[in-house]
């Protein structure tokens, strides 16, 4: 009697650390801020002359919005998930003439170049705070929603609006290091893919601090740097022009953990 009753003591505990086990590695996080980015690249219509997007094209550094949030949960075959969104958007008054389908818009003239970015990622831990490190790999599945348009000043040309879309699957790679017993942690992430004579590459570096006094809610503070390049040539996708633009620049934001 007395060792049944051992036994089951024994199960119960056993399935209290199973428990707590699987509770720890079930995890949900979320973060929000605002990314400050600077442009550079150029556009080129057809056979028109391309023109740089700063010195031609009058853009300057933006603060543009992001959200993330992943979901990562103890089941080993299905993959954990990630999803990210962001917007850019700049405007500026033409410094030079810009040239589309062969109209000569004038300096002065107003272009917006605006694209919102939502990604989903599955991935896998190949390391899940081993030693206090965190690796991950994945596929990204990236939807870029774009468009760019021209007003002419005098109001003789018509002006551009060309939209453009698409999907694109990335390869996704996530490396964390948690400082242990600080509540800092330093990581990065790079995604990419490249495809004939266009490629898309995104590239983050951020240290975040988590506050560890409140049970089940830590709220924390991310800063990073980020660099994203977007290479579109016109026979590889839907659209008109070539675009070739980076976007790079400091973001912070808070993070929240369940």
């Amino acid at each position: 009697m007395k060792k049944s009753i051992a036994i089951c003591t024994l199960t119960l505990a056993m399935s209290g650390l199973s428990f707590t086990a699987q509770a720890d590695i079930l995890r949900f996080e979320m973060g929000a801020g605002l990314w400050q980015t600077e442009p550079s690249g150029t556009i080129k219509y057809g056979s028109d002359p391309s023109y740089d997007i700063v010195d031609k094209a009058g853009f300057d550094k933006e603060d543009s919005p992001y959200v993330w949030a992943y979901l990562k949960h103890p089941i080993p075959i299905v993959p954990n998930i990630r999803l990210e969104y962001a917007d850019t958007e700049y405007s500026g008054n033409a410094k030079q003439t810009l040239v589309w389908n062969g109209n000569p818009y004038t300096a002065n003239s107003y272009n917006e170049l605006q694209m919102s970015q939502l990604d989903a990622t599955l991935y896998y831990n190949l390391l899940d705070n081993t030693f206090w490190m965190t690796l991950d790999l994945g596929l990204q599945v990236k939807y870029i929603d774009g468009e760019y348009l021209i007003r002419d000043t005098n109001n003789v040309l018509a002006p551009v609006n060309e939209k453009f879309s698409g999907t694109f699957p990335l390869g996704y790679l996530r490396a964390r290091v948690n400082v242990m017993s600080t509540g800092i942690g330093v990581e990065a992430i790079g995604r990419g893919i490249a495809y004939k004579d266009s490629s898309i590459y995104d590239a983050q570096l951020k240290v975040d601090y988590t506050l560890d006094m409140i049970p089940f809610v830590k709220p924390g503070l991310e800063l990073g740097y980020r660099v994203q390049s977007v290479d579109f040539d016109h026979s590889d996708i839907d659209i008109s022009a070539d675009v070739d633009v980076e976007f790079k620049g400091f973001f912070g934001g808070v993070t929240v953990r369940f």
